[in-house]
């Protein structure tokens, strides 16, 4: 619960494995099959004693695996298999190729399905010997899992209160593609304003999120940076710097300088030098008729000017 956020899954995977031996592991999100009618899309992974190279393979081939598929239902229990016996049929040849290349012969996965607030995530841990997960194994993980589940929202919870200086910005982690997974109140409740009938982030915002880091809605503004696996995204109410005075471009540098970010960090977001942020600013600071940072916050804060 205490360590950092990208920290989390790798201590995670220690802790387990003091409890049940496995000499490799896979923990994912991602979306089922049964839920797109597609392939198996993979949203974070993260994975232990085995090549990287596993992920994309693993995506590549699992669409037709049916535990997969009994993840996607919902899970009573973990499913332990012998791989070379279990994927020998011709129907699963890619999960039988996929096992020989990353040398899993035991395999025992568990997990939660998708719902209405978040994506499915399970946990598969890989064993290169003959010896099989038992029933002691199944049911040891079967019941660390909800603990799992909770240290790792309390953990997230705890990263956001640190983000958290007033009641005018609200943080919350997004998973590498983009999908929100925490977020604080102040953010929820920001949310709202712009979107009042939604819980979760609208698709169309993210164009514009990944191609400047930033996004301005009718009553918000948000702004995102990369944090080690995350990204950290912060929500603020629009007030005066985004009224007509202002250029778009002059917009987005004020909003994220007042943010905290630095000239280099968003010279490096958005793709331009610093010179030419140091020019957008100066247009600002003479437009809204300031002279330092301090003043820029308080006229974003305040709807002055």
């Amino acid at each position: 619960e205490t360590v950092s956020s990208d920290d989390f899954v790798p201590t995670l995977v220690r802790l387990i494995q003091g409890l049940i031996v496995f000499d490799g592991a896979l923990m994912c999100t991602g979306r089922c099959p049964m839920e797109t009618g597609g392939p198996l899309e993979i949203d974070s992974a993260y994975v232990f004693n085995r090549d990287v190279g596993l992920i994309d393979d693993y995506a590549a081939s699992a669409g037709d695996d049916p535990v997969i598929r009994r993840l996607c239902e919902g899970m009573e229990e973990p499913v332990s298999s012998n791989c070379r016996e279990y994927y020998a049929g011709p129907c699963l040849h890619p999960m039988h190729e996929f096992t020989r290349k990353y040398d899993i012969e035991q395999r025992l996965l568990f997990g939660s399905p998708a719902s209405a607030t978040g994506m499915a995530r399970w946990i598969a841990l890989y064993r290169r010997t003959d010896i099989p997960f038992d029933q002691t194994d199944a049911t040891l993980l079967a019941e660390l899992w909800p603990h799992i589940v909770y240290s790792n929202s309390i953990n997230q919870r705890a990263f956001l209160n640190l983000q958290s200086h007033d009641s005018r910005s609200g943080f919350a982690l997004l998973s590498p593609h983009y999908v929100l997974e925490a977020a604080d109140a102040t953010f929820t409740r920001l949310m709202q304003l712009e979107w009042p009938c939604r819980n979760e982030l609208p698709e169309s915002i993210w164009n514009a999120m990944q191609s400047t880091g930033a996004y301005l809605g009718r009553k918000i503004q948000m702004t995102v940076h990369a944090y080690a696996s995350h990204s950290l995204c912060q929500l603020a109410e629009r007030n005066c710097v985004d009224s007509g005075i202002l250029t778009p471009a002059e917009r987005v540098v004020a909003a994220r300088y007042a943010l905290g970010l630095s000239h280099k960090e968003i010279a490096n977001d958005l793709l331009v030098s610093a010179n030419t942020i140091r020019t957008h600013l100066a247009h600002v600071y003479d437009k809204l008729g300031i002279h330092s940072k301090a003043e820029l916050i308080h006229k974003m804060g305040s709807g002055g000017g």
